[in-house]
């Protein structure tokens, strides 16, 4: 706790960013971190995290199929919504492709035989 991991992970992607390789941004976080990750990415680092809700989501699965996601996006989304979102196994099977994924507290995806 305070170690600036938060901080750490907006300096790796303004590295990735500077170097035109951080295109398409995935931060998933527990639920009651979203905001935060919002926050502090918009103020110290200037980058608009859109939160992926279940419309988000469900978008997004609707243009991977269709083969037309945006070449920019930035989103955070909850583990908890993950968990529990409709389409997460469909979105597996396209293998949608980010340029960085940030997983907050990710020790809550250690174990493989659930979601």
């Amino acid at each position: 706790v305070g170690l600036g991991k938060t901080i750490e992970a907006g300096l790796v992607w303004t590295e990735l960013d500077a170097r035109q390789q951080a295109h398409r941004v995935l931060v998933v976080c527990p639920s009651a971190l979203v905001q935060k990750w919002q926050h502090e990415m918009e103020d110290r680092f200037g980058y608009e995290l859109i939160e992926a809700d279940n419309v988000v989501l469900s978008d997004f699965l609707e243009r991977m199929e269709e083969d037309r996601v945006p070449n920019r996006l930035r989103y955070v989304c909850s583990l908890e919504r993950l968990r529990v979102w409709g389409g997460l196994e469909r979105l597996a099977e396209l293998g949608p492709r980010f340029d960085l994924v940030i997983v907050d507290e990710a020790h809550a995806l250690r174990n493989r035989s659930t979601r």
